[in-house]
């Protein structure tokens, strides 16, 4: 990193988020953001501390989601327009179709266009022949086609959330792998920014074919109601590039097992950890 870490995308993510709507430290890349979270994870790793305790596995298990990320976004940022995404999407198509049952692919997605949306897909294969994808979205742009619910606030008033994690299951082998599908996901962020990269492409294109249905109404009646959900606050400042990645590691470390105490201290851990490498780095 050239920058001071502070200014990382990652780290304004996890403190920031508050204080800079609207400054130079909003916004970032989703692919920073999951880099600087799966350096963080290899630190966690590579200490063989007691304060891991339970989460230990999910951790490993989570670094190496990440490192993956990382590499298949990689290949995405060389591109510099959709044809440069063609010898990725075999490789990639391959790779789903390769995985065994229970195993999922952690994939950054969102948006680079008039605005910026940052999402994180979470593809599953549930059966030989079918699989689910989970959308990890933290807003705020976007978070208007997950669903939302109103929540008293105290003498403050109310406050509205939303369902920041959708599921759509029964997804045949045939659409999941399809690289058509992949190559516009992967599109729609490439390097070069586009007044057609934006989320109705995502929310009223991509994911109700991908269900199987004919726009984003429908989709809401396909979506799974099988999933714990958890009401989250959309982001004050345009962060979800962090927020969203962080969104994906809690919904997979509580279907992974660890409990929801457990998944706010492995959260708690990821902070101290953050706050560890930046004093490290103000020495340096």
């Amino acid at each position: 990193m050239t920058e001071p870490l502070w200014e990382n995308t990652g780290y304004v993510g996890i403190f920031a988020d508050p204080y800079v709507s609207s400054t130079e430290l909003e916004g970032g890349h989703v692919v920073t953001a999951v880099d600087f979270l799966n350096t963080l994870f290899k630190r966690l790793d590579a200490k063989a501390s007691t304060r891991l305790n339970e989460a230990a596995a999910q951790i490993r298990r989570l670094g190496a989601l990440l490192q993956s990320a990382v590499e298949v976004a990689s290949h995405v940022l060389k591109a510099q327009k959709p044809e440069d995404l063609l010898p990725l999407l075999e490789q990639w198509t391959g790779s789903i179709k390769g995985l065994r049952l229970g195993e999922l692919l952690l994939v950054p997605g969102g948006w680079r266009g008039t605005s910026n949306g940052w999402i994180i897909y979470l593809v599953e294969r549930v059966t030989e022949q079918s699989f689910a994808m989970s959308v990890c979205n933290r807003g705020p742009s976007g978070a208007q086609y997950h669903p939302t619910k109103v929540f008293s606030d105290g003498a403050r008033g109310q406050k509205v959330k939303s369902q920041a994690t959708i599921r759509i299951e029964d997804v045949p082998i045939e659409r999941m792998a399809d690289a058509g599908f992949w190559s516009m996901v992967f599109a729609q962020w490439v390097p070069n920014p586009s007044e057609y990269h934006r989320a109705e492409v995502v929310y009223d294109v991509l994911l109700p074919w991908l269900a199987g249905v004919t726009n984003a109404e429908r989709l809401t009646s396909k979506l799974s109601r099988r999933i714990v959900v958890t009401w989250r606050t959309p982001c004050k400042s345009n962060t979800a590039s962090t927020k969203s990645v962080l969104e994906a590691v809690r919904v997979l470390a509580r279907a992974w097992g660890l409990t929801e105490a457990g998944t706010k201290r492995l959260s708690v851990l990821l902070r101290l950890e953050a706050l560890l490498y930046a004093s490290e780095d103000l020495v340096k």
